[in-house]
């Protein structure tokens, strides 16, 4: 990674270097997920946060020190966005871990994924973006799929699947801090003070049941974090190259991932509904990025 490439501080409009980037890092961080859900069966939820970001912050570390300018690569000029970052992506961990705990993989992904729609509400007020007709069409016919692909019904809801939605409120707030953080900061800064956040949020849960852990079970935790920093690099950095409601639609590619983990992991086989849902979800985003490389020749309605 050059110099260059770490202090990048401004956004660029590359949509599709945005979405490549999106996708990317939603692979790690579902991978990163389902260790969660594998290890929140038998460690606390703090334990498994603390262990899991300090990997990460560590790395974080590393990489900045490896510029010619560490001090720069971390600073940030954006310092009540950081704090406020942290504390909702700290929010967002613990809810996710008890809400994996408890739900299965793909069902927790399906509430979160009303997040898009959280966004396209939230992103004009907060970014001054626009939200035209078309955008509003691709990002429902996105969720159609999603319901599509899950077919989630009132009859088996859990009261956990209220922890998935308040995950779904804290992935949106996240994601529109994440857009006005990047203009400012790079995204190794973002990634020390999240995850920075965690680790001293984590670490309070420390007298309320932390256990002693196997050899295994730490291999897991120090490689959940690595995962978690190579997919919070790649996901923070979406949001520098294209907008907050032009990546909402792709975030639905996470979905697909947790199918797929689902299967690995699980034998979690998805059937023919889910195989129409993801066409739904794949031509939805193909669509806002064709519409987005197109010259604007008319305000959208």
């Amino acid at each position: 990674m050059s110099d260059a490439q770490l202090l990048q501080s401004r956004s660029v409009d590359a949509p599709l270097k945005g979405v490549v980037y999106l996708a990317v890092g939603g692979l790690f961080l579902t991978l990163g997920d389902a260790v969660v859900k594998w290890l929140s069966t038998s460690i606390p939820p703090g334990e498994i946060l603390f262990g899991r970001n300090t990997v990460t912050l560590v790395l974080t570390l590393a990489v900045a020190w490896r510029s010619s300018q560490p001090l720069a690569a971390l600073r940030t000029q954006n310092l009540r966005d950081q704090i406020a970052r942290g504390l909702s992506a700290a929010a967002f961990s613990f809810v996710m871990v008890e809400a994996l705990r408890r739900l299965p993989l793909a069902e927790v992904y399906t509430f979160l994924f009303s997040a898009p729609i959280l966004l396209a509400l939230l992103a004009p007020r907060m970014l001054g973006e626009h939200v035209g007709t078309d955008r509003w069409l691709a990002i429902s016919v996105g969720f159609v799929g999603v319901l599509t692909m899950l077919r989630p019904g009132v009859d088996g809801l859990h009261w956990a699947t209220l922890l998935a939605l308040a995950c779904a409120v804290l992935s949106a707030l996240r994601d529109i801090l994440n857009r006005r953080i990047v203009a400012t900061d790079t995204s190794l800064a973002i990634q020390l003070y999240t995850n920075l956040s965690i680790v001293v949020i984590s670490a309070a849960t420390f007298p309320f049941g932390w256990k002693a852990i196997d050899l295994a079970d730490a291999t897991l935790l120090v490689l959940c974090g690595l995962i978690q920093f190579v997919g919070q690099y790649f996901f923070i950095d979406a949001f520098r190259y294209a907008t907050t409601t032009l990546l909402a639609p792709f975030k639905y590619i996470l979905l697909v991932w947790a199918l797929a983990t689902g299967f690995a992991v699980w034998g979690d086989v998805p059937d023919g509904w889910s195989l129409a849902g993801t066409l739904l979800i794949v031509g939805s985003g193909l669509f806002i990025v064709v519409r987005s490389r197109k010259p604007k020749q008319r305000q959208p309605i």
